[in-house]
């Protein structure tokens, strides 16, 4: 970025007239409307890595997955010698334990131009700020950076949105100074390096500061100035209600109707307005004021009603004893523009070392989309066996069959963690009119279902590796490697027969029209019953698909529907994941 000084310019003396600086020292004026043209086709957002082809991703992230690879060595990628040169604003670099804070300056002139310092700290040695919370692109979502904020000696111009710039506006003092840490300022966007080291401290970033600022958006939040006073500073339980479609009634503020605002959406908020200790929210002219006992003060009825799930973490300072599994259900409404940051933008609700680090889930911005999901995937399911996860299996193009969505929120998986976390009785394999069990068959397809009595109807199919013994997941092609038990090939496409609890559909799977078990009477032989909340009536194929069990030992058991992967490039082992069945019975 050029400063608009000339270039001999060593003591720079700056004045305002009008609005727009000038330098007494070199005669240069800094030109508005240079400036603006500069931004207009400048790409707000950095770089997203595009998503590998099919077999080449190279999986690496994170540590905690088990990989499986030809060479068992990962080089991380070399940076490129054309990397583009730093701001100014940004040349002093950050050590492994700083970061840097946003000097605001006061002005008792609202029209004045938005001037700061950005200064470095130790995060064990700074002085007392406040973090922002805001949407970079507020509720109209304009990302375009075209005001600027001018920095340091030389008023080098550093472009923000519309939303950030106006939130600085609302929050500059009329006079004096306030030390704040605003992300989109005190962290280079550009250097995708330091962008994982800040993000990954940000659990200290927030837990340490004096308190957040949640800026709404300038339609709710004005100004403060001499002439018109400050808003009035209520407590978050004391000023709310939840009656009425209008914003503020009866001196109150109507809860239900504000968070329906965009900026509730975005999934980085939630960090911020759930790990300090205290959160301001002004609004009009009121402050609403929340910190941990907000929570404990209002009814649990009141967070249900609002539809959020992670809200009632309001100032908690985290999300005690949750695991990253159960952060991304929660947050599974939320958005974000890079999709990377849908995991990144959460890994700070984790617990952390001392220091603010997360452990083995680091962002880390040279790797693509892909490569994240499937290492969260991966994570969950192999780290911490959260088997449960196969039920959001999505099937999106590119991506491995078992892997989730996780952008988009999947009631059956909510309701099957919900489950386990209960430790409900174990369900296991039972017969409805005779005792029998499945023997587990080799293929050919044209293998028949055989029936033998057993005593106890609890009786376990025998297994002897652990489903994970091995586990692991291709580098290259991003396949899930586990042991599964085979208790048959569909003989016939289930039929739909009815509906079952929590959101379930119960299918029945008959045999084939041949003389079986050695009964004639199709009403008498052996059915197979099967709950799931997928269409399996017309998703599977019984020319192609298996079922599988998944067996966790005591937990309960998890059924897997699968279809002999075809394509010609793998052995007859392989499989795509077609669907989940929470309950079976013959």
């Amino acid at each position: 970025m050029a400063r608009w000084h000339g270039a001999y310019c060593r003591v720079p003396d700056v004045a305002v007239d009008a609005g727009v600086p000038s330098c007494q020292s070199c005669g240069e004026c800094w030109d508005l409307e240079s400036f603006v043209a500069q931004q207009r086709n400048a790409n707000p957002f950095p770089q997203i890595p595009p998503n590998e082809n099919p077999g080449d991703l190279d999986l690496f992230w994170p540590p905690t997955v088990p990989y499986a690879r030809e060479i068992e060595i990962h080089c991380l990628p070399q940076e490129e010698d054309t990397a583009p040169e730093p701001p100014r604003i940004y040349n002093r670099e950050l050590g492994p334990e700083d970061f840097r804070l946003l000097c605001l300056q006061g002005s008792a002139d609202s029209s004045s131009p938005i001037r700061a310092d950005l200064e470095n700290y130790a995060f064990e040695r700074c002085p007392e700020y406040e973090a922002v919370s805001y949407a970079w692109g507020g509720e109209d979502n304009d990302v375009s950076p075209c005001q600027p904020l001018f920095l340091g000696p030389y008023w080098d111009p550093l472009p923000l949105t519309n939303n950030c710039w106006s939130m600085l506006q609302a929050l500059r003092p009329t006079r004096g100074m306030r030390m704040l840490w605003v992300d989109a300022i005190c962290i280079n966007q550009d250097n995708a390096e330091e962008r994982a080291e800040q993000v990954a401290r940000m659990a200290f970033i927030y837990r340490d500061c004096r308190r957040v600022i949640s800026y709404l958006g300038p339609d709710l939040v004005a100004s403060p100035s001499i002439s018109s006073g400050f808003p009035r500073r209520q407590r978050l339980e004391d000023s709310v209600t939840m009656a009425d479609d209008e914003l503020f009634i009866g001196g109150k503020v109507n809860f239900l109707k504000l968070i329906q605002r965009r900026y509730f959406t975005r999934v980085w908020i939630i960090q911020e307005l759930v790990l300090p200790r205290q959160v301001s929210i002004p609004v009009g002219d009121i402050e609403l004021c929340a910190d941990q006992q907000t929570a404990r003060n209002l009814p649990e009825l009141f967070w249900e009603s609002v539809g959020v799930p992670w809200i009632g973490f309001l100032a908690q300072g985290g999300v005690e004893g949750a695991e990253i599994f159960d952060i991304l259900l929660i947050t599974a409404d939320s958005h974000s523009t890079d999709p990377r940051d849908r995991v990144f933008g959460v890994l700070a609700l984790l617990p952390t070392s001392r220091g603010g680090h997360q452990g083995p889930l680091r962002p880390n911005y040279s790797i693509s989309p892909l490569h994240v999901s499937i290492g969260i995937s991966a994570h969950c399911l192999l780290a911490l066996k959260r088997t449960e996860m196969l039920f959001a299996a999505a099937g999106l193009n590119g991506y491995p069959t078992w892997a989730p969505d996780w952008k988009v929120r999947n009631q059956g998986l909510a309701l099957r963690s919900e489950m386990a976390a209960e430790e409900k009785e174990e369900r296991r394999v039972e017969s409805t009119s005779i005792n029998w069990s499945s023997t587990v068959r080799k293929r050919p397809p044209s293998a028949q279902w055989k029936s033998s009595a057993f005593g106890n109807r609890r009786t376990r199919l025998a297994l002897t590796t652990a489903w994970d013994h091995e586990a692991c997941v291709d580098g290259k092609t991003g396949a899930l490697s586990i042991n599964l038990v085979h208790i048959l090939q569909f003989p016939t496409a289930p039929e739909l027969v009815g509906t079952g609890g929590e959101g379930g559909q119960v299918f029945s799977v008959q045999p084939r029209s041949v003389p079986f078990c050695g009964v004639a009477d199709r009403e008498k032989a052996v059915h197979l019953w099967l709950t799931s909340t997928g269409p399996l009536h017309e998703t599977v194929d019984p020319k192609t698909d298996h079922l599988f069990l998944l067996d966790e030992g005591d937990k309960a058991p998890l059924y897997l529907v699968l279809r002999e992967d075809q394509d010609g490039t793998t052995d007859e082992n392989t499989f795509k994941l077609i669907g989940c069945c929470e309950y079976l019975c013959f």
